[in-house]
C-alpha cells in the first residue's frame, strides 16, 4: 500500500480532501478506487440532500402561501357573533387544522431542532384536556426528539384509535422507560381491532387504505432513531407502539 504522501503526488487524496487525478498512463490502484468511489458517493448524497431541501423548502412556501389566507379568515369568523355552536366549533377545527399543517411543514424543511423533551409531559400538552383519553407513565421519561413531531406522531395515533372507538371508549397513552433508558409510548385502544391484512403494509403509503398518517408517523420516528409499529391487542383492540432511544444514546449517534 502506498503511503497517503505518494497517494497525494500521483492521484490520491490532497491535503484538502480532494482527489487528484492519477499520473499520466497510469491506472489506480485498489486502494485508490475504492477512495474515488467513496468520494463519489458522498458527492451524489450531498447533491440529493441539497436537492431534496430545496424542493421540500419550495413547497412548504407555496403551502404556507395557500394556508395563510384560509387560517385569518377563519380565525376572523370564529370572533364574529351570532355564531351557531355547531359553526363556532367547525371554526376551531379548521384553525387547529392549519396549526396541524405548518407544524408537518416546519418538519419538511427541518426546521424542527432536537431537544431533549419529557416525553410525558410533552404529550399531555399535544393530546390536551380529552376525556377519552387516559395518560400514564413515569413522568422523567425523557427523549432527544422534536415536540412538534411527536405532535404530529400522537395526532395521528390517537385519532386513529378514535376512529376505531365509535361509542367512546377510552384511549390509553403509556409512556414506560426500560432499564438501558429508551423509552416506549403504547396508544391502546379497545376498538374493532386490526382490518388490514398485513399489519406491517400499513406504514407502506403504496398500500390500499394506508392513508398517508401512519407512513408519515414511522418517517419522523425512524428520522430520529426510532421505531413504531402496530399490532393487535390479546383482549381485542389496536396498540400503537414507538421506542425512542435514551437521549444519552441519540446524542451520541447524532455527533
Amino acid at each position: 500500500m502506498q503511503s497517503k504522501r505518494g497517494l497525494c503526488r500521483e492521484g490520491g487524496i490532497t491535503p484538502s480532501g480532494c482527489l487528484r487525478s492519477p499520473a499520466k498512463g497510469r491506472s489506480l490502484n485498489a486502494d485508490e478506487r475504492s477512495v474515488a468511489d467513496a468520494r463519489k458517493k458522498q458527492q451524489v448524497v450531498g447533491l440529493a440532500k441539497l436537492g431534496s431541501v430545496g424542493l421540500a423548502a419550495a413547497v412548504a412556501h407555496e403551502v404556507r402561501r395557500l394556508l395563510t389566507p384560509v387560517k385569518v379568515h377563519a380565525e376572523r369568523a370564529a370572533t364574529s357573533s351570532g355564531l351557531s355552536a355547531e359553526a363556532s366549533l367547525s371554526l376551531i377545527m379548521l384553525i387547529r387544522a392549519a396549526a396541524e399543517v405548518e407544524q408537518v411543514l416546519d418538519l419538511l424543511v427541518g426546521s424542527q431542532v432536537s431537544r431533549e423533551i419529557k416525553i410525558l409531559s410533552a404529550s399531555r400538552r399535544c393530546l390536551g384536556d380529552d376525556s377519552q383519553i387516559r395518560m400514564h407513565g413515569d413522568p422523567k421519561a425523557t427523549a432527544l426528539f422534536p415536540e412538534a413531531a411527536l405532535n404530529v406522531i400522537l395526532h395521528n395515533l390517537v385519532q386513529n384509535a378514535k376512529r376505531a372507538c365509535p361509542d367512546g371508549s377510552p384511549i390509553d397513552v403509556t409512556v414506560r422507560p426500560d432499564s438501558t433508558g429508551n423509552t416506549s409510548i403504547h396508544v391502546e385502544d379497545s376498538g374493532s381491532g386490526l382490518k388490514h391484512p398485513s399489519p406491517f403494509r400499513l406504514f407502506d403509503p403504496s398500500a390500499s387504505g394506508s392513508g398517508i398518517g401512519l407512513p408519515l408517523c414511522r418517517a419522523l420516528v425512524e428520522e430520529y432513531g426510532g421505531t413504531i409499529e402496530v399490532r393487535p391487542r390479546a383482549n381485542g383492540g389496536t396498540a400503537a407502539i414507538i421506542w425512542l432511544p435514551a437521549a444519552s444514546i441519540a446524542k451520541r449517534e447524532a455527533a
